[in-house]
């Protein structure tokens, strides 16, 4: 069972909502976490939260090296977050 926790190295509060988009690749699996950062959405704005993707990668499916950066990233633009 695959476990991911937020370290000293996450600011602020952290959650880990799943992983999809598994692909394997000789004896590494690679997925896609997805993650939900309290931040605001736009600058100066609520904390309501944003959501991203980074990757995650395993040899044996137990243990877990996961990547701090995003790789599917929320869009840039101003408002591009907002509920209509």
């Amino acid at each position: 069972m695959a476990h991911l926790t937020p370290d000293k190295q996450d600011d602020g509060l952290l959650e880990f909502y799943g992983m999809g988009g598994m692909h394997q690749r000789g004896g590494l699996t690679i997925g896609l976490v997805r993650v939900r950062r309290r931040l605001p959405c736009d600058p100066g704005g609520p904390k309501n939260g944003i959501g991203y993707a980074v990757l995650a990668t395993s040899r044996d499916g137990v243990h877990w090296q996961r990547f701090r950066e995003p790789f599917l990233d929320r869009n840039p633009e101003r408002g591009s977050w907002t509920m209509p």
